[in-house]
């Protein structure tokens, strides 16, 4: 009997049971694929919902107030000379051209060609909507609010006034009630700015030197420094003595720093010039003569112009080393409120920046004497004494004998690197060890309140400047120990931008009002210069969790066509404190 063609299918399956399976599937793989498909999308759509529900909402951010710690739509940028990545805002609808050149806020190599860098989108953000629902913000909490002038705008800054105190900004710092506000350890963290990280040293160049200076008890080593105690070999006798490494801030070029010369005897010829010239203080591009002081000046890095022009002046071999001594101090500057972000006009900094924070990794290896961390703010030399032999932190001020805080040191094993990070962030001294704060230290001169709120500033160094060109020194004394990962940070100087309020005065917040700054000072528009400053907590939206799509470009190549996509900055991702 003749099979039909079904009847032929199910006999042949029936004989042959495996291919029929094989043959099934084939036909219902792109059914399963596309319901895979819509499974996932399903459940994607289930879980925004979800999330949403739950009051997360993502945000991206456009501009750059809060830079370094959240970027705008940037340009992401690789130095040349110390291969340190570092980001330039551009304002939202600019074209990659339109910035040309960078300076590299690391190294201060300026003059970093970025015309054909791509730009980058802004950070994304989680928002908590209701972090703030059970609880009221904290200071130096991050907060996304909506913006008191123009509602639809969601802006993201850091919380610094509460509701009924009086805020002022004195000398970069937050003044609450007439007294400074000092951050932990983990709210410095989260606030701190690089200006030095030396695992990104420039190679040796003419134009650079070393910002780490060793004397001969230290020897660099790849990514730090190592010393160990005087011995037998040594050939040397007697008691041990401390042997220091000390940070300089050395800058290429560029500045606004004052440096000055005294010249004895005045050369004769020099006062003919300074005779015949006739305008107030006889100058040439960045140099100055004053003959009446016997000085010579320079506002910033001694500019070859200005060089030339001083050794035109006189043939006299003093004069020359004047000249030379000009030249080589111009190059230490203070360390400012300097924001590579900015773009040039965020390159030099105008404010002198005294709270700094210096992290090392340390490996003892053995010995029972002393590691001294010493840090200067322009009004006080604290040293951090750390005794091996004692155990203890002792903390010194301006070299007096006695302590004025000690703590016991927490068990520390021989052979195992640990972190050790110490600041002078508000006038206050922390010092951590692991990521643990061991002791903080408020000095008694650091302020004093008056009738209106307002603070009076202690008694300042006698040499700020110079204390903040050469503000750290680390000191070993019958330890072997080795030092690497230097990082030298500062904190936020908090400026008058348009000095509407709580600048030349304290400014009295109502009941239901906070006060909101961002950490890119000098260009952040917030509560300092908004026409209506009332920020009320129905404004906020929530509290930033985590920065979840940090991005940077790709370049990709189809034959001829050469393009950048953007890809995830997996080493930015991070949850917000």
């Amino acid at each position: 009997m003749a099979l039909s063609e079904v009847d032929q299918s199910v006999a042949l399956n029936s004989r042959h049971p495996a291919a029929a399976r094989a043959k099934a599937e084939a036909t219902d793989r792109p059914a399963v694929g596309v319901r895979h498909l819509m499974d996932f999308l399903v459940c994607l759509a289930l879980w925004v919902i979800v999330v949403r529900g739950f009051g997360i909402e993502g945000y991206i951010i456009s501009t750059g107030s809060m830079a370094p710690h959240l970027l705008g739509y940037h340009k992401r940028v690789v130095c040349p000379s110390c291969q340190k990545v570092f980001a330039v805002g551009v304002p939202p609808g600019s074209s990659p051209s339109e910035l040309r050149r960078a300076t590299c806020p690391n190294c201060g190599q300026r003059w970093i060609d970025i015309s054909k860098v791509p730009i980058n989108a802004g950070d994304q953000l989680l928002v908590h909507k209701n972090a703030y629902t059970f609880r009221p913000p904290r200071r130096w909490d991050m907060v996304v609010f909506r913006n008191p002038e123009q509602p639809t705008q969601a802006y993201v800054k850091r919380v610094v006034g509460l509701p009924g105190e009086r805020v002022q900004i004195v000398a970069g710092d937050v003044v609450i009630n007439g007294h400074v506000q000092r951050k932990n350890l983990i709210q410095q963290r989260a606030t701190r700015i690089l200006v030095y990280d030396d695992t990104y040293r420039p190679a040796a160049a003419s134009d650079w030197q070393p910002r780490w200076n060793p004397d001969s008890g230290w020897r660099a080593v790849s990514g730090g420094f190592e010393t160990r105690p005087e011995g037998r070999r040594s050939g040397r006798t007697g008691a041990a003595t401390f042997r220091w490494l000390s940070y300089r801030h050395w800058v290429r070029s560029g500045g606004v720093h004052p440096t000055a010369v005294t010249v004895r005897p005045w050369p004769a010829e020099v006062v003919a010039a300074a005779d015949a010239l006739a305008f107030g203080g006889p100058s040439h591009a960045a140099g100055e003569i004053d003959a009446t002081a016997q000085q010579i000046r320079c506002r910033g890095v001694l500019t070859r112009s200005a060089r030339r022009w001083f050794l035109s002046l006189s043939d006299a071999p003093h004069w020359r080393r004047a000249v030379e001594q000009l030249e080589r101090e111009s190059h230490l500057a203070p360390i400012t409120d300097a924001y590579a972000y900015d773009g040039p006009a965020g390159q030099t900094g105008v404010n002198l920046v005294r709270d700094l924070m210096i992290a090392a990794q340390v490996t003892v290896h053995s010995g029972q004497g002393q590691l001294v961390f010493r840090m200067l703010d322009g009004r006080h030399v604290y040293d951090a004494v750390l005794g091996f032999q004692s155990g203890m932190l002792r903390v010194f001020v301006d070299g007096k004998e006695r302590a004025v805080a000690e703590r016991r040191l927490p068990a520390i094993a021989f052979d195992r690197p640990w972190l050790v990070e110490m600041s002078t962030f508000d006038r206050q001294i922390v010092f951590a060890i692991d990521g643990r704060e061991v002791l903080s230290y408020v000095p008694d001169d650091t302020e004093a309140a008056t009738a209106d709120g307002a603070l009076e500033t202690a008694p300042t160094y006698r040499n700020p400047r110079f204390a903040l060109s050469r503000p750290v020194h680390i000191a070993a004394k019958g330890l072997a120990v080795r030092i690497e990962r230097l990082r030298l940070y500062r904190d936020v100087y908090y400026t008058a931008g348009e000095s509407r309020r709580a600048v030349d005065r304290p400014y009295q917040l109502g009941p239901d009002q906070y006060f909101f700054l961002g950490d890119n000072s000098p260009v952040s528009l917030d509560s300092r210069s908004w026409s209506n400053a009332r920020v009320t907590r129905q404004m906020f939206v929530g509290k930033p969790l985590v920065l979840h799509l940090p991005s940077r470009p790709a370049k990709i190549r189809i034959g001829r066509y050469v393009g950048h996509i953007r890809i995830p900055d997996f080493t930015r991702i991070r949850y917000i404190r």
